[in-house]
Formats: structure tokens, C-alpha cells, sequence
């Protein structure tokens, strides 16, 4: 959604569709055109999330994690859990304009 591209061409980027790390996020952003920082940022009541990055939240209690993205201080959400206080945020990754 961030770089526009189908969902078809971030399978192609990624080379998979199933689970994502930091460093493929990362690297399937750069490979379309988007900057973003080089590490995920833990998210802090000091410390608001940018207006524009990636979202990292992770099931409570569990192991599983999510990616959404925040674009212009709106969130959109691929799976349609937010909010949802058992996916809290828990860090970002920055996307720089």
C-alpha cells in the first residue's frame, strides 16, 4: 500500500507470502522506492509513532505478530484488528517522506 503496488507485485518483492521479518520488510520497502529507517522502534508513552511508518504489534500472551501501516496518521489494517487491545503496538518502523 505504501510503495502502490498490488498485492500480487509484494508477494513478488517479498518472494513469499507467508510470516515477514524486520529485514525483509526493510528491504521489500527500499527494492520499491520508500525510505524507511534501518530497525524497528519500540513504542513508548514518551515517544509518539510517526505519522507515516509500519506498524509492529504482537498477539498478547502469544507469539504470533502482525504488520499494519500508519500513512498520514491514519491506520489501515490488512486483517482488520485494529484497535484491538489484545494486538497491541509495540514498535514502528519509520517510513521518511
Amino acid at each position: 500500500m505504501a510503495a502502490g503496488v498490488s498485492l500480487e507485485r509484494a508477494y513478488e518483492v517479498f518472494g513469499h507470502q507467508s510470516g515477514t521479518t524486520t529485514r525483509e520488510v526493510v528491504q521489500a520497502l527500499r527494492h520499491l522506492g520508500i525510505n524507511c529507517a534501518d530497525r524497528l522502534r519500540r513504542c513508548s508513552k514518551t515517544r509518539a509513532i510517526p505519522a507515516r511508518a509500519i506498524l509492529h504489534t504482537r498477539e498478547q500472551g502469544g507469539r504470533r505478530a502482525h504488520w499494519m501501516l500508519m500513512w498520514d496518521g491514519r491506520v489501515y489494517d490488512p486483517a482488520d484488528r485494529y484497535p484491538d487491545d489484545h494486538w497491541p503496538i509495540v514498535s514502528y518502523l519509520e517510513i521518511f517522506s
